[in-house]
């Protein structure tokens, strides 16, 4: 994960593995009016979406509501399809708030399954996938305005959290 801004304080980041997912915390903090929590995910294929679910509750119900919060990762779950996966994922985050920001491909096999949730307006937010060539997952990118700042967010390359991932 790549972040640019130059105005945002990083405040604390926290990163763990946890039966399989790894997941990196990060908290930037401009002052008490503005910040925003960015929690990023990698999600193993053979895990069970529920289980993943539930670990990803832990994290979110700590996560204080009152600031813009951006989940991104690597889910490993096809937002392109209709299975018991991805329709459990869809409302388990709608129910807290969050939504999808883009719906596209992420794979040469034409399935989503790097994703950017937000609990921003819509408007506060956008992303897409960008095409590399050197690398099996489409690029990502997140521009983001939190309101009553002076400048955006940018965030690249979501869907590798650590150098030991294949």
């Amino acid at each position: 994960m790549i972040l640019y801004d130059t105005n945002m304080f990083l405040s604390h980041t926290f990163s763990k593995t946890h039966s399989s997912v790894e997941f990196l915390i990060v908290f930037f903090n401009e002052n008490t009016q503005q910040a925003l929590y960015i929690i990023a995910f990698y999600k193993p294929p053979q895990m069970n979406a529920i289980f993943f679910i539930s670990i990803l509750e832990n994290i979110i119900t700590k996560i204080p509501t009152n600031y813009p919060t951006i989940i991104i990762g690597d889910f490993n779950i096809n937002m392109l399809t209709y299975t018991i996966e991805s329709i459990t994922l869809q409302n388990y985050m709608n129910t807290h708030g969050f939504h999808i920001t883009f719906i596209a491909s992420t794979t040469p096999n034409n399935a989503q399954i790097d994703h950017i949730w937000a609990n921003a307006p819509t408007q506060q937010c956008h992303s897409e996938p960008t095409q590399a060539y050197w690398k099996y997952h489409n690029l990502i990118y997140l521009k983001f305005k939190l309101p009553n700042h002076i400048s955006q967010f940018i965030i690249l390359c979501i869907n590798e959290l650590t150098s030991n991932k294949k």
